[in-house]
């Protein structure tokens, strides 16, 4: 197997499991609390279909600094309730917030991961993934469309 099939089957089962959490914590938690009359306003505002799911689990998963800064705030009203919904969650409620809060943040570490990275090394990140007939296959498609424009 070559390290393209490797990240790919990598980066996919991290989707999928993912999905998986966030589909479960969505039908199991966030479905419970939206039926309740006392958590129901206390979900955050909803962009898009789904996001209270999120909300809940940042919610749930901040660091009690930040759920304090984020209660001054002016914009507190897009977040949900910590204090209302706590409650009315259970320990694995908890721990699967704490799973998607986590996985949603991993890419964005990867990301700049990669982009520090490439700053020290110079080196683009593609390049690596790449073989030396692919780069020299790429450098021929530039040179080629150099001399086309």
């Amino acid at each position: 197997m070559d390290l393209e099939l490797i990240i790919f089957i990598i980066i996919m089962c991290w989707a999928i499991f993912y999905w998986i959490v966030y589909i479960i914590f969505g039908q199991v938690l966030v479905r419970k609390l939206r039926k309740n009359p006392i958590t129901k306003k206390s979900l955050g505002l909803e962009f898009v279909s789904g996001w209270d799911i999120l909300n809940v689990a940042f919610s749930l998963s901040y660091p009690v600094w930040m759920r304090e800064v984020a209660k001054k705030s002016p914009l507190s009203f897009l977040e949900a309730d910590y204090d209302a919904i706590y409650p009315y969650t259970t320990r694995f409620d908890r721990v699967l917030a704490k799973i998607i809060y986590c996985m949603t943040g991993a890419p964005v570490l990867f990301e700049l991961g990669f982009l520090i990275f490439e700053t020290i090394t110079g080196k683009s990140r593609f390049s690596l993934l790449m073989t030396k007939d692919k780069i020299h296959d790429f450098k021929k498609i530039k040179k080629d469309k150099k001399e086309h424009d």
